[in-house]
């Protein structure tokens, strides 16, 4: 199960607001990856993808690809500076 810090949902919200979109949520997905593993993104989207799974935290919904979240199992989802994922396990970088 992924969760978000109370940092990190407020971001959510307001990002998603700043988008102008009306009902628009952010979304988190896969962008392929390299040898450090898969790469992350999070946009702002009208409606969700149905097999999107949904986090909702302080009153903010969070849409996750359904191929993102199964990789991002037990990670916590925090903001400082920039949206980061904790916990995100990692097989190590090539090179």
């Amino acid at each position: 199960m992924v969760t978000m810090t109370s940092t990190a949902a407020e971001q959510m919200k307001s990002f998603a607001q700043a988008s102008g979109i009306p009902g628009a949520a952010p979304r988190l997905y896969l962008t392929g990856g390299g040898c450090c593993g898969p790469g992350f993104a999070i946009d702002v989207v009208p409606a969700p993808d149905p097999a999107d799974m949904a986090v909702v935290q302080d009153g903010t919904t969070l849409y996750i690809q359904k191929e993102a979240a199964v990789l991002l199992e037990n990670v916590i989802i925090d903001f400082q500076d920039n949206f980061m994922l904790r916990g995100l396990q990692s097989s190590g970088c090539c090179g």
